[in-house]
C-alpha cells in the first residue's frame, strides 16, 4: 500500500515532462521496478524524505522533497548526487522548474536553444510562466543570478546575490527578511551579519535552529556562508550563537555542548523531538527528528530501520495517511529486507 502510494505520486509528477526533454537531458523516468533500489541506494546516507522521481545518466537522483501539510506541486525538487555529496536544490516549487532545469548543473545556459522547443512544452503542460529567453543568452552570468530569476523561491540564491553585490548587505537582506521571514537561509543570513555588526543574532539564529534545512547552500559566497555549506554544517553556524545563554527549559539547551557535525547530534535532536511533543507541539518534533536523520546520515551514514520507524511514527502524527509517514515506512522495509 506505501509504495503503490509513493508511486503514484512519482507518475503524476513525471507526467508533464515532454519525452523529447527527458531524451535530451538524459533523464531516466523512476519505475516501479527501481523505486526501491533508488530508495535504498539514497537512503543509505540521505534521509527518507525524498522520493526519487528521475535518475539521471550519471546515477544523480532528482527528487521531490516530500513535505506534510502541503500539495506535491509545490514540493522542492532536490537533486541527490550519487557520490554522496550535499542534496542541491533544483526548485521550490513545480511551476518553476522548467526554467530551473536550465540552470547548471543540469544544463549549460550558451546550449539552451537545444532544449527551448521542450522547455515551451513543459511550461505549457505544468501551466507556468515561460522565463526570459535571454537571461540564458548573457555573457559570463553568475548561477546565483539566474537561479533568483527563474525561482523567486531560492532565498539561498537571493542571499547571494546581494551579499555578491558591493557594499553593506545588511539592509538589502533585513529586506529580504521582511518577504521571506521563516526561511532557514535567510535566517542563517541575517544571524551572521547581524553578529558581525553588533545586531540582535539570537532571535533569527533561534528561528533557524527550529527550521528543517533539505539541502546545503551551494552557492559561490565567502562573506557569509561557506560555498557547499551542507544542512548540518548550515545550522552549526548558527547554533552557538541562538544557543547561548539559552535556558536549561529549552528543548534545544540540550545542543548546547553538541556541534550539528558531530555524530552524537544526531541523538540529540532525537531527544530536543521528545521534549517538544511532551510539549504539545507534533510538527515541530517532526522537523527535529528529519533534521537528526540527516545529520546521522551526513556525518556517519547511519541510518537504519529505527530512523524510518521513528519518521514514520511522527508523521503519521502530524499528517494521518499522508505520504511522508508512507515513504518513512517503505524505506524502512526496503533497508532491511532489500529492495
Amino acid at each position: 500500500m506505501d509504495r503503490q502510494a509513493i508511486m503514484q505520486t512519482v507518475r503524476n509528477a513525471q507526467l508533464p515532462f515532454p519525452s523529447g526533454l527527458l531524451q535530451a537531458m538524459n533523464l531516466k523516468l523512476v519505475g516501479g521496478r527501481t523505486l526501491g533500489t533508488l530508495l535504498a541506494r539514497a537512503c543509505s546516507i540521505f534521509a527518507p524524505v525524498f522520493v526519487p522521481v528521475l535518475e539521471q545518466g550519471n546515477g544523480d537522483l532528482i527528487t521531490l522533497h516530500c513535505t506534510p501539510g502541503i500539495p506535491w506541486q509545490r514540493w522542492q525538487w532536490i537533486q541527490l548526487p550519487h557520490d554522496g555529496d550535499n542534496p542541491i536544490l533544483i526548485s521550490t516549487a513545480l511551476e518553476f522548474l522548467p526554467g530551473a532545469l536550465l540552470v547548471p548543473p543540469l544544463w549549460c545556459p550558451n546550449r539552451v536553444e537545444e532544449i527551448w522547443p521542450e522547455i515551451v512544452a513543459f511550461v505549457a503542460a505544468v501551466g507556468s510562466t515561460l522565463p526570459d529567453r535571454e537571461l540564458f543568452e548573457q555573457e559570463n552570468v553568475y548561477r546565483a543570478a539566474l537561479r533568483a530569476a527563474v525561482d523567486p523561491g531560492d532565498s539561498a540564491a537571493r542571499v547571494a546575490e546581494i551579499v555578491r553585490q558591493p557594499g553593506d548587505p545588511g539592509p538589502a537582506l533585513e529586506e529580504l527578511l521582511q518577504d521571506c521571514p521563516n526561511d532557514v537561509f535567510v535566517l542563517v543570513a541575517i544571524a551572521l551579519k547581524r553578529k558581525a555588526s553588533g545586531g540582535d543574532a539570537q532571535g533569527p539564529a533561534r528561528q533557524a535552529l527550529g527550521c528543517e534545512v533539505a539541502s546545503g547552500f551551494n552557492h559561490a559566497l565567502t562573506r557569509l556562508i561557506t560555498v557547499g555549506s551542507s544542512p548540518a554544517e548550515l545550522l552549526e553556524k548558527v547554533r552557538p550563537i541562538g544557543l547561548d545563554g539559552i535556558g536549561a527549559d529549552s528543548p534545544f539547551a540540550l545542543l548546547a555542548d553538541t556541534p550539528y557535525t558531530h555524530p552524537a547530534a544526531a541523538e540529540r535532536l532525537i531527544e530536543v523531538a521528545d521534549r517538544l511533543r511532551v510539549g504539545g507541539d507534533e510538527g515541530a518534533a517532526l522537523t527535529q527528528l528529519r533534521n537528526g536523520c540527516a545529520v546521522a546520515g551526513w556525518t556517519s551514514g547511519d541510518l537504519d530501520r529505527r530512523w524510518c520507524d521513528r519518521l514514520a511514527e511522527q508523521s503519521e502524527r502530524v499528517e494521518p495517511g499522508g505520504l511522508s509517514a508512507a515513504l518513512a515506512r517503505h524505506a524502512g522495509d526496503v533497508i532491511e529486507r532489500g529492495p
